[in-house]
């Protein structure tokens, strides 16, 4: 696969490891998405500072796993036991999470509302297989529009809230999501999507997303999750937006391996979401670094394709959350609409002032 320049990756490393450092780790989970096994005494040079870094990119519970498999690599024994505690706190931690949801999914369906399940959720269950090795801070949920205000509701009744009492026109144009967190019986935080856009510029078309909705039944209760293709497409928008999070770029590697993968329904569907270019950056990152290459006639569909002046910009630029800004004026109709957000959003910083 020809090569470029891949996007400028943000420095999630903790103050005092280095890039030899995290590239190390990034081996060593390279190793464990293709089952090559490990020297002996592959590990036995790992310290606190590399598990500082395997815990900031969320990659504890996996390695756990990994080093279980193989024992006698050499790890240090404060190693494999504070790895086998993340996985242990992050299966408590998905156990809780899995009732809040299914409470959540109950009640969307006594109200027959639908509801798809975003991200972490599907990975959890049909690429981990194993909720404890895919930590999650929240559960993604993707609505259809006009059910926003039903939605509100139900998560209001199971004692949800949120910080955001009303909807600004720019609002639900710029930022189509909703937090809502609850500290108790459980605790749990929920993002309300009623629309799926990323990096300010793509913004999917809904019909198409629910078009592809698979049904599935949690704990009893009527779900829907995105396709794998579909999925595949929105993590990868997903972790190009964060692209400094290895376990992002994790997540995508395994989804690659999945044997039912279908790269030419893909790319179809890449360009039908619009997103064919992110999709060639990520394409890009995992040859790179992640031994992950798509079959050589979809690599060369994806290249054919002529982006738009802006794309690369939004991707990968060091200065793109200036060009993402200019995405966000450029969507807007009219220099009055335009000067009226700019007018919004410095008022809104006086305020918060």
């Amino acid at each position: 696969m020809r090569q470029s320049a891949s996007p400028h990756l943000r420095n999630r490393t903790p103050a005092g490891a280095t890039a030899e450092l995290e590239a190390e780790i990034r081996r060593a989970v390279v190793d464990s998405v293709h089952d090559i096994p490990p020297s002996h005494a592959a590990y036995s040079g790992w310290t606190a500072r590399h598990l500082e870094v395997v815990r900031s990119h969320g990659l504890g519970p996996w390695l756990h796993q990994w080093l279980a498999r193989h024992p006698d690599v050499g790890a240090p024994p404060e190693i494999v036991a504070a790895l086998r505690e993340d996985y242990r706190s992050s299966a408590l931690q998905s156990l809780v999470r899995e009732a809040s949801l299914f409470t959540l999914l109950g009640e969307f369906e006594t109200v027959e509302l639908p509801v798809i399940l975003l991200k972490g959720s599907y990975l959890a269950r049909h690429v981990y297989r194993d909720p404890a090795l895919r930590p999650m801070d929240d559960v993604d949920i993707l609505i259809h529009e006009e059910d926003l205000e039903q939605a509100r509701s139900v998560l209001s009744n199971i004692g949800y809230r949120s910080a955001v009492k009303s909807l600004s026109p720019y609002h639900k144009v710029f930022k189509p999501a909703l937090p809502f967190f609850r500290s108790s019986p459980t605790p749990g935080h929920v993002d309300l999507h009623w629309a799926l856009q990323s990096m300010d510029y793509y913004r999917f078309p809904s019909e198409a997303l629910w078009e592809h909705a698979v049904e599935v039944r949690l704990g009893g209760h009527r779900a829907l999750f995105l396709s794998l293709e579909a999925n595949y497409i929105h993590i990868g928008l997903h972790t190009l937006n964060h692209a400094d999070a290895m376990r992002n770029w994790l997540d995508l590697a395994l989804a690659a391996k999945e044997p039912g993968v279908d790269w030419d329904r893909i790319v179809s569907m890449a360009a039908r979401l619009g997103a064919l270019r992110a999709m060639h950056w990520v394409f890009q990152e995992l040859a790179r670094n992640w031994s992950i290459e798509p079959p050589p006639h979809i690599v060369k569909q994806v290249e054919a394709y002529r982006p738009r002046w802006i794309e690369d910009r939004v991707i990968c630029y060091r200065a793109r959350r200036y060009w993402r800004f200019y995405a966000r004026l450029e969507r807007l109709p009219g220099w009055g609409s335009k000067l009226g957000y700019v007018s919004w959003l410095a008022l809104g910083r006086i305020v918060r002032r």
